[in-house]
């Protein structure tokens, strides 16, 4: 098991701001100090084909500019499916959003690869409870 501070998570969002935050929290509570930003589903895509690419979390946004999360992860198991990513790559999955629709929260509780959900604007201590809970 990693230290926390250790763990390497890449941020998938297509907002600056929400970029930013996510990794000033992580940081100070000292969950990750090694974050990758991703401001694509696509972007999400290419690096998991990457070979020299890994992570511990990914934390991915509901809604993004190319796409919705939860479709960036179907296509994710489709190319698992051919190959194309190692099952052994697999990071944990945590969804990050500002829904509060009924159907948009059971479609990610529902999700299988989904481990987490936060709710946005990001609150230190969910982020901490779910860092606890997954680690």
């Amino acid at each position: 098991m990693r230290s926390a501070a250790s763990y390497r998570i890449a941020i998938v969002d297509s907002e600056e701001v929400d970029l930013f935050i996510a990794q000033r929290m992580l940081g100070l509570m000292n969950i990750s100090n090694k974050t990758t930003f991703i401001r694509s589903g696509k972007g999400l895509i290419d690096l998991m084909r990457d070979p020299d690419f890994e992570c511990d979390f990914i934390m991915l946004a509901f809604r993004l500019s190319d796409g919705h999360g939860l479709e960036i992860l179907d296509q994710l198991e489709d190319l698992q499916s051919m190959n194309e990513i190692p099952q052994s790559k697999w990071p944990r999955i945590i969804i990050t959003s500002s829904s509060r629709h009924v159907d948009d929260i059971l479609r990610i509780d529902s999700h299988k690869r989904v481990d987490a959900f936060i709710e946005k604007p990001m609150l230190p201590s969910k982020l901490k409870s779910v860092f606890a809970a997954l680690t």
